[in-house]
Formats: structure tokens, C-alpha cells, sequence
């Protein structure tokens, strides 16, 4: 459980950072998801806009290239 905890805050830092200083946007995180399988090495961080809760962001996170972002998007707003 500790490595995991670590893995997630790490994935956090590294999309909030990346949000922050490519897109200008202030990344408020709401969940980080660690894959499996197909998608093993991968990590998921969702959350908002931080002056606008309703921008749904997601970010892609490689673990394994050193937690390289490797996209991220606007979530559907259905």
C-alpha cells in the first residue's frame, strides 16, 4: 500500500506541474487511478480547473518512461 500511495502522489505532482507550467492551468486533483493489464505502467489523474469546477481534465501519466506525461484532454461533459 505505501508504494502505491507513493506512485499516486508522484503522478499528482508531476500533472499538476505539467498543467501548471505547459497549459496554464491550475490542476485541482480528484482521483488517480494506477492501470492494469493492457494499460499496465499507465497512470490516470482526473480532476478539475481550479477557477472553473467544471472543466473535467484527465492526464495520462507513463510510469514507466520516469512519470512522462503522455497526454491529457478535456473529460465529456454529458
Amino acid at each position: 500500500m505505501y508504494n502505491k500511495n507513493i506512485t499516486q502522489d508522484k503522478a499528482s505532482k508531476v500533472a499538476i506541474n505539467h498543467m501548471k507550467t505547459k497549459e496554464n492551468i491550475d490542476l485541482i486533483v480528484t482521483k488517480v487511478d494506477i492501470l492494469h493489464g493492457m494499460r499496465e505502467g499507465f497512470i490516470e489523474v482526473e480532476g478539475y480547473a481550479k477557477n472553473d469546477k467544471k472543466k473535467k481534465i484527465h492526464v495520462t501519466i507513463n510510469k514507466t518512461q520516469n512519470y512522462l506525461v503522455s497526454g491529457w484532454g478535456f473529460k465529456d461533459q454529458r
